[in-house]
């Protein structure tokens, strides 16, 4: 995930976050501390498979692989400066995306832009793999 060159690199207040790659003007920003860089590997291949593409998504991530670099309110505090897209998605690493995707997410943050035009955090819940209900 990160190498010598990329760790000179990194973003944000306190120098944690990398961008990879950068898209000019992103939509979405996704946003991962990054635990089993195998996993993330993996969790990004299924958002590219599901519409998340590099020319309009960011990908940012914190490694902790190999310590706990930051925890969860430093993240994301670091995300959010960070991240240029219109949305931004915190998500974990282990998370694979079932059936919907991009277009299903868009159409449900238009909904909710008409329904409610000041939001401001929006959440979801989903399943394991296994059917189990992840809330």
């Amino acid at each position: 995930m990160l190498n010598q060159t990329q760790a000179r690199e990194l973003e944000g207040p306190r120098r944690l976050v990398a961008r990879c790659p950068a898209a000019a003007e992103p939509v979405f920003s996704v946003c991962t501390m990054v635990t089993d860089r195998a996993e993330y590997a993996d969790m990004r291949a299924d958002f590219a498979a599901h519409g998340f593409d590099h020319e309009t998504c960011e990908f940012l991530s914190i490694d902790n692989s190999q310590g706990n670099v930051a925890d969860a309110y430093v993240a994301v505090n670091e995300f959010l400066q960070t991240a240029q897209g219109q949305y931004v998605v915190l998500c974990h690493s282990d998370i694979v995306l079932l059936d919907d995707g991009r277009a299903r997410l868009e159409e449900c943050l238009r909904q909710l832009e008409a329904d409610a035009p000041f939001w401001a955090i929006a959440g979801n819940a989903g399943m394991s793999r296994s059917g189990w209900p992840a809330t």
